[in-house]
């Protein structure tokens, strides 16, 4: 049932984008048409360039919304079965037909305000909570035994330092929890957001305090990471060489089925319409039919047919 959510989350996206092309096309068509000389200039009033703005941020709400949705049910369906029961040593006491179902009633019924709320903040609040992350970092994670510039400047300067701990203090309290792990405790404890955005960033405050979890970036761990984007990089490569066979499957399936028309009609002048539409039987290619079904299920154009039957009746 988890892979439904990925189909349906596209779907939603391409609605809203489909849609927001075609109101902004609806926008620029509604221009001025001011004379000048021989031609025309094209002019906006500026409630026109408000109302855009406006709809601009609606999209990106709405888009931020749908992603809020996915979030939570990908969180209510892992919990579902992170806390199922065991049935056996080896299996847990899980039902999956309905989770799906579930997960959309459960925000259907009580936390679709949580959710538009929430989307709405973190979608504004999002350039804030990057840019104190970014400023805030070089002071949050320096080390005693490895000081800074901005760490020496904090201790040679008390102002300069009591700015830097206010700032610290302000993002650490009121902007860092504005993420999606607020999503998650929505779908784990019921609260709402601003509940569940605080609860999260409790929870995430310290993650190394989970055993066997490494700490990657502080100086004092044996399993600091001196170069992350090069890391980063490296990871980014394998993970689309291992992805990229899957992307190409249908477009090499395509082009094969594609390249067998192309055959046939350069043989045979090419098939017509009624041989044409036969044995497009894909479900047998993917293996969704058993090998007798998909045998008389696939028909080839007549003159193949024929010397295929010939040769059946030769050997």
């Amino acid at each position: 049932a988890i892979l439904t959510e990925p189909a349906l989350a596209a779907a939603r996206k391409v609605l809203l984008v489909t849609n927001f092309a075609v109101g902004l096309m609806f926008f620029a068509s509604g221009f001025d048409r001011v004379p000048d000389g021989a031609a025309f200039e094209i002019h906006y009033q500026a409630k026109d360039l408000c109302v855009a703005a406006g709809f601009v941020l609606c999209f990106m709400w709405v888009y931020d919304f749908s992603n809020a949705i996915s979030c939570f049910v990908y969180a209510y369906m892992s919990a579902t079965w992170f806390y199922a029961p065991m049935a056996s040593a080896e299996e847990k006491d899980f039902e999956e037909a309905t989770l799906l179902m579930d997960a959309y009633w459960a925000i259907a019924e009580n936390h679709l305000g949580s959710l538009a709320l929430g989307s709405l903040v973190i979608l504004v609040m999002r350039p804030v909570r990057i840019v104190l992350d970014f400023m805030t970092r070089p002071i949050r994670k320096a080390e005693d035994e490895d000081a800074n510039v901005c760490t020496q400047c904090a201790s040679a300067f008390p102002a300069y330092g009591k700015m830097c701990t206010s700032v610290i203090d302000f993002y650490q309290r009121r902007v860092r929890m504005l993420r999606r792990s607020a999503y998650m405790d929505i779908a784990l404890s019921g609260h709402g957001f601003w509940d569940a955005a605080y609860e999260a960033d409790g929870y995430l405050a310290d993650p190394t305090s989970l055993c066997g979890l490494a700490d990657y970036s502080a100086t004092s761990s044996p399993n600091l990471i001196m170069l992350p984007t090069f890391v980063t990089f490296v990871s980014f490569v394998i993970c689309m060489m291992i992805s990229w066979p899957f992307c190409l499957l249908t477009d090499h399936v395509a082009d094969s089925i594609f390249f067998c028309f192309c055959r046939d009609k350069n043989w045979y002048g090419g098939p017509n319409v009624e041989d044409r539409n036969r044995g497009c039987n894909l479900q047998s290619l993917f293996g969704g039919v058993s090998s007798q079904v998909a045998v008389l299920t696939s028909y080839h154009p007549s003159e193949t047919q024929a010397l295929k039957n010939a040769f059946d009746q030769m050997t």
